[in-house]
């Protein structure tokens, strides 16, 4: 890059610019990442500086996107060579496979982990270090057999999100598709804890089963399994979820820190009486994203009698709940680094 390297910097981006490539370029580097140019071999340098590993020598990064157009003849014993945006095989992809062909589209390294995961079948996390990016893509285990068209989708929604709307619209008919066909694992058994150390949820369970305001839960059976949750490993922010309904389990979960003698029973039945609409509506099946908290919730929800005392609690009160989450979670986090 003479243009750069030479010219003399100006303002404050071109002292930036020169200290960064001073800091870099301060690095030896071996003769064979010196002969791959330096626009790598200040990348590889970059990364080694924060502490991150060089991608290796057939890197996603340092490949060309499509295949020459005049290869020479291949050799009888050795690989055809093929475009990198290609995807691998349709039977039985590899994470590893997978990741190089997102790694090949991107233009970025792509970490690919399989799972089995029906809540979250697709999750993304980025990455940055410095000036390098990386991500890290955990996957349904059904994606090792996606066609091409299914993973140029799964690429084009990487690239642009949502603004993609045909690729996320056929990605959501494939996930769709897959789930139903594959068979859910069988539940695990929950250990249902209902005596809290304040707070016994099957007996605030009783009182509402005779509430005249929750019409609804009188049709509902059977009645969902309900325990204590456990505490989270991170501190919430700004919001905390008090509850959950598992359809899968036909599970009702409340957080561990409404068992506290500061927080009135009445308030824990509303709680308990907004995750129970959850398994009125839904009926043990998940509901589509969008109409979980629809007109037919809000409804019922407004129809019992102490909905809006207790959403007046919780406006004054969260704040302190949250206080009670982070501190649970430090005292955790220090009695884990104590032990050996």
């Amino acid at each position: 890059m003479p243009g750069v390297v030479g010219s003399a910097p100006r303002g404050r981006l071109g002292c930036a610019r020169a200290r960064l490539l001073a800091y870099v370029g301060s690095v030896a580097l071996p003769p064979s990442e010196s002969s791959a140019g330096p626009l790598f071999a200040w990348g590889r340098a970059l990364s080694r500086r924060l502490g991150t590993p060089p991608p290796p020598a057939d890197s996603p990064l340092d490949a060309p996107m499509c295949a020459d157009p005049t290869p020479a003849p291949p050799q009888p014993d050795a690989p055809q060579p093929t475009c990198p945006t290609e995807a691998p095989p349709h039977s039985g992809h590899t994470a590893e496979q997978l990741g190089a062909f997102l790694s090949r589209g991107l233009g970025a390294r792509v970490q690919v982990v399989l799972g089995r995961s029906r809540r979250t079948p697709i999750r993304s996390e980025t990455q940055h270090i410095g000036l390098v990016v990386s991500h890290r893509l955990v996957l349904h285990r059904f994606f090792s057999g996606a066609s091409q068209a299914t993973l140029d989708d799964l690429l084009a929604w990487m690239r642009t999100g949502r603004r993609a709307r045909a690729a996320c619209s056929a990605l959501d008919a494939f996930i769709a598709e897959r789930l139903e066909a594959e068979r859910p694992p069988p539940a695990r058994p929950t250990a249902q804890r209902l005596a809290g150390d304040v707070h016994h949820l099957g007996e605030l369970a009783e009182v509402l089963k005779s509430e005249p305001s929750a019409t609804c839960l009188g049709t509902l059976d059977p009645w969902p399994a309900i325990t204590w949750g456990r505490w989270p490993n991170r501190a919430p922010r700004r919001s905390l979820q008090l509850g959950s309904y598992d359809p899968e389990r036909h599970l009702v979960r409340l957080h561990p820190v409404l068992d506290r003698v500061d927080v009135p029973a009445w308030f824990l039945r509303s709680v308990l009486h907004h995750e129970l609409v959850h398994a009125y509506l839904e009926g043990g099946q998940r509901s589509a994203p969008s109409r979980v908290h629809g007109p037919e919730f809000r409804a019922l929800e407004r129809a019992y009698a102490d909905h809006e005392l207790s959403e007046a609690w919780l406006e004054e009160r969260l704040g302190a709940l949250l206080t009670v989450v982070a501190r649970r979670v430090r005292a955790r986090q220090k009695e884990l680094r104590r032990s050996p």
